[in-house]
């Protein structure tokens, strides 16, 4: 279903999709994030041990200039549900 919603974003030319509760893929060890080659994502996380709680979908060439702020030390467990974007 993650993968029919980002078709649906990309099909309704809608440019930034907020997903909260994001699902995560464990395998082997690692988090995976379902990917989709139109959309860049954004996380408020470095790495995925702990699992986000947040992410942000923003599609690529539509000339949005996205920049991510990092202002919560990483091991702060508020980090996972803040993501700080400027557009």
């Amino acid at each position: 279903s993650y993968e029919l919603t980002l078709s649906i974003v990309f099909n309704s030319s809608i440019d930034i999709l907020l997903v909260q509760e994001p699902r995560i893929f464990s395998e082997l060890n690692k988090r995976i994030i379902k990917k989709y080659p139109s959309f860049k994502y954004f996380s408020p996380v470095n790495t995925f041990e702990n699992t986000p709680r947040v992410m942000t979908y923003v599609r690529r060439g539509v000339g949005l200039r996205i920049t991510q702020k990092h202002l919560l030390p990483q091991e702060d467990e508020v980090t996972n549900d803040l993501l700080f974007l400027v557009i």
